[in-house]
């Protein structure tokens, strides 16, 4: 537990330095229509609805397999989106979590608080064969038989304006894990 607390505070301090390098306008803001999966030691599929500029809606399913522990998580949640604070997307969430561990199920609740912006969008638009980086980070607090936190870091590149790839980090919580995962906006 010493461990994940030590990588929390390293990275609590190093979330608002990473944040306060981007930079976006409310025009150019992120689209939170949008399907994504998810894969490395585990799968994982989400999908997100904007309701409007304020809403949003998420469901996602997660299946991990370890050979002798088999874990799959189904969250279904909104949340709150605030474009243009600090000149960033503040995205807080709440969700009802239904987790099962080799067959004994729990129900629960999640909440998070994060961050989203473009890096170096002003810069990018300059360069043709360039197109923005999506950085993103989240503290997520949950409660499904165990209190647990952790801490999410990812970064996304845009190919085109409706899909994107990149690399995403969770720290703590049940294991730290790195996902590849691509996302279609509609």
């Amino acid at each position: 537990m010493k461990h994940h607390l030590k990588k929390f505070l390293q990275l609590g301090l190093l979330l608002p330095l990473g944040a306060s390098m981007a930079s976006v306008s409310a025009a150019d803001a992120i689209n939170l229509n949008y399907i994504e999966g998810r894969i490395f030691n585990d799968f994982e599929i989400t999908g997100s609805y904007q309701i409007n500029s304020d809403w949003f809606t998420y469901a996602s399913y997660l299946n991990k397999d370890h050979g002798l522990e088999d874990y799959s998580n189904l969250e279904f949640g909104g949340g709150l989106l605030v474009r243009g604070l600090m000149d960033h997307d503040l995205l807080t969430t709440a969700s009802l979590v239904r987790r099962s561990v080799n067959n004994y199920n729990d129900t629960g609740i999640s909440v998070s608080v994060g961050v989203r912006d473009f890096f170096f969008q002003d810069y990018l638009n300059d360069v043709d064969v360039l197109q923005p980086i999506e950085l993103r980070g989240a503290f997520i607090i949950e409660e499904v038989g165990d209190f647990d936190t952790y801490i999410e870091l990812g970064a996304d590149y845009h190919f085109t304006p409706n899909f994107s790839a990149g690399l995403q980090l969770d720290l703590g919580g049940y294991e730290d894990t790195i996902s590849l995962g691509a996302r279609w906006f509609y």
